[in-house]
């Protein structure tokens, strides 16, 4: 019972560590006056997005490898 509580809590703090950290650059795109600008936010959005999938993957992994 102990190991499915940590486990919950481990989906949970990683859903907001995965939203806090999207929301920089979301806010950056969202504000972005020119065309340069909105291009910069996309390519930030779109490494962010992938760094945090490699660091979800590998977090998952080793906490269900326990």
């Amino acid at each position: 019972m102990k190991r499915q509580k940590a486990r919950d809590n481990f989906w949970f703090v990683l859903g907001i560590i995965n939203l806090l950290i999207m929301i920089y650059p979301l806010n950056c795109y969202l504000q972005a006056d020119s065309s340069d600008d909105h291009l910069m936010a996309v390519l930030i959005i779109t490494a962010a997005t992938l760094v945090l999938a490699i660091i979800d993957a590998v977090s998952i992994t080793v906490a269900y490898s326990q």
